[in-house]
């Protein structure tokens, strides 16, 4: 799920408990509704840089760009800065807008001179040296898009900061889960983009 937070917030940290809500799948094996601990970090910066035509659009393909783990037991956590004079929309799954308004009709388009800024993110929200959109992926669940507009009069420069936590996970005893469940330990709540269709 995509999320622009108002401040920055921490970085999953070794001995951190997590909690997946519905949806949450790795490698066919359901793991929603249950507890895990962050075993290992590991922070790792990579930039992406575009050339962005005007009118045009360029989609960053998290998959593609080995923005998903491949091993079953390894979460994500994923800021993403901004730096260039270009509109970026989140899409989750890949075929349909993430941010969009309940009216029928009213979605991203960035043809149409007014719903061009429905649901994007510019660099004011997410800043490249200091990222605020967060997202998290795991290993066989349907990865994020980026596309990017460049909303200009000529050709934009973009340029995509992203900040990988990448986390090794590992399962919680039955003591722990039960003490979790009943919010006796601090746990960070992992919530699936399924949940905000509605």
């Amino acid at each position: 799920m995509f999320e622009l937070l108002s401040v920055q917030e921490p970085l999953l940290k070794e001995s951190w408990y997590l909690y997946f809500t519905k949806g949450w799948g790795i490698d066919g094996k359901i793991i929603e509704d249950r507890f895990y601990e962050v075993d290992l970090t590991q922070q790792i910066g990579y930039d992406i840089a575009r050339i962005i035509a005007v009118g045009s659009t360029y989609d960053v393909v998290f998959l593609d760009q080995g923005l998903v783990p491949e091993n079953p037991w390894t979460l994500y956590e994923v800021l993403m800065g901004l730096k260039g004079n270009v509109l970026m929309y989140p899409r989750l799954p890949s075929t349909d807008w993430y941010l969009k308004l309940e009216k029928s009709g009213f979605v991203p388009d960035p043809t149409d001179a007014a719903k061009r800024y429905i649901g994007a993110y510019v660099e004011a929200d997410s800043p490249y040296d200091k990222p605020k959109l967060r997202a998290y992926t795991i290993k066989d669940l349907e990865p994020p898009v980026l596309r990017l507009y460049t909303d200009s009069i000529e050709h934009e420069k973009a340029v995509l900061r992203f900040m990988v936590n990448r986390c090794k996970l590992k399962t919680v005893n039955a003591e722990t889960e039960k003490r979790l469940r009943a919010k006796q330990l601090p746990f960070r709540e992992i919530k699936h983009y399924s949940l905000m269709r509605y």
